[in-house]
């Protein structure tokens, strides 16, 4: 009966959101968190997140590594680290954020490309573990263009990703829902498109403003990703760092009020990019976190001898006392759990 009465309401929702707000495709895609029971015996939802950034996979084993941590190494190294992570972490959902594949040249075919593609999706499938993507300013190629892209990738088994409306720029900005066992939701994410130079429309930031607007009655909190960091990413001059590394410069997409829309939203409590490989960490501006994932890439993708390729992993948890958000880094070799707080509410 609950079942039912939910999916009326949201046809509901969904009716009235064409008549009062015409720009906002309200997409119900759902996942269901976990129940556990924490350390003081309560109940308790979480929902445990791994995010790759920048494999710039090519689909070709053998392909040598840029800047080796070590010799040999080749793409077939990126592939043993995301299964050997996929096996520790054990993720409820991954998230690819950006530069799945390396540019594809003239030269290279449409099945080239969905080899590559199914070269970093078939580690996921295989553990028929959920999961999405945005693209980055690499995923793209001559012979198959990125819509052509989206509607295979979509297409995979397990996948989650979504078009989202096409008129409003970028290809893939949409949103999901983590539901509890009585199908109530209780956590989201969002996920934006930032193009080749991370330029994100004023029609982007709308979109999302306007599926916040209409989702407030939930008072949930949200996470979103995206590819190209903004410009707030940038630290200031002496500024400490809490969690995490920078390895190289910030490189930005230009200034598009994204922070400042985040902030109108309400529910985003922190965003995840990638682009920059060797940056891991988190700076909070305007009481959201910025994070980086990392580079978790071999073969093709720049690297440093001496910086870890990595990844990182985000997990909400809420019981009925408080809701929670953290992160941690998992560099090749190294699943050592060493958590850090984005947010954290109490319900008392």
């Amino acid at each position: 009966m609950r079942t039912l009465l939910l999916s009326l309401t949201l046809l509901i929702g969904n009716v009235l959101s064409r008549l009062y707000m015409p720009n906002v495709h309200i997409n119900y895609n759902t996942l269901q968190s976990i129940q556990t029971i924490d350390s003081h015996g309560k109940a308790q939802l979480s929902f445990k997140i791994l995010q790759i950034p920048d494999m710039h996979y090519t689909g070709t084993p053998s392909h040598l590594c840029r800047n080796p941590p070590h010799d040999p190494c080749h793409e077939s190294n990126m592939t043993s680290y995301i299964e050997q992570m996929l096996d520790n972490v054990a993720p409820d959902f991954v998230v690819f954020t950006g530069d799945q594949v390396e540019d594809i040249e003239v030269t290279h075919t449409a099945d080239e490309v969905r080899h590559a593609i199914d070269s970093y999706t078939k580690h996921v499938i295989k553990r028929k573990i959920p999961w999405a993507m945005v693209f980055g300013n690499h995923d793209e190629g001559s012979s198959m263009s990125r819509l052509e892209m989206f509607d295979y990738i979509s297409s995979l088994p397990y996948s989650y990703t979504k078009l989202g409306p096409e008129w409003i720029g970028g290809v893939g900005n949409y949103e999901l829902h983590i539901n509890s066992p009585d199908f109530m939701p209780v956590f989201r994410m969002y996920f934006l498109d930032t193009g080749f130079d991370g330029v994100i429309s004023e029609a982007q930031n709308t979109y999302m403003r306007d599926l916040a607007l209409w989702y407030r009655y939930q008072d949930l909190s949200a996470i979103m990703f995206y590819h190209i960091p903004i410009p707030e990413y940038n630290l200031y001059d002496g500024e400490v760092l809490k969690h995490g590394y920078q390895g190289e410069a910030v490189c930005n997409g230009p200034q598009s009020g994204l922070l400042d829309n985040l902030v109108k939203m309400g529910d985003v409590k922190a965003t995840f990019v990638g682009h920059d490989h060797l940056n891991d960490y988190c700076v909070e501006r305007h009481q959201i976190q910025l994070c980086y994932g990392g580079g978790a890439g071999y073969g093709q993708a720049y690297g440093s001898p001496t910086i870890a390729r990595s990844a990182r992993v985000i997990e909400w948890q809420r019981n009925s006392s408080k809701e929670t958000l953290t992160t941690w880094k998992v560099a090749d070799g190294d699943y050592t759990k060493s958590a850090y707080t984005l947010f954290e509410r109490s319900f008392n």
